[in-house]
């Protein structure tokens, strides 16, 4: 299972972030705050969906593991 962290992507998350940072300060140039929220959630579902197919190809994946954590523990991780 793939544990590397991929500073890229975290790169983008933070730019992001950023952009929808600048909307609510009303920054000239920043009028559309949701593009940089469909940018953070499209990468979080590419991830999520990554680690979810590895665990699917390796028959571990369940959307309730054994502590019952399953989904929220995908989420969470992909916020690290």
């Amino acid at each position: 299972m793939g544990g590397d962290f991929r500073r890229d992507i975290n790169g983008l998350r933070a730019i992001a972030v950023v952009a929808v940072l600048l909307f609510h300060f009303q920054v000239p140039g920043f009028s559309d705050g949701l593009v940089g929220v469909d940018i953070f959630f499209v990468i979080s579902g590419d991830l999520m969906a990554k680690m979810i197919a590895e665990r699917d190809a390796l028959s571990t994946f369940s959307l309730l593991d054994s502590t019952g954590q399953g989904a929220v523990e995908y989420t969470l991780r992909c916020w690290h």
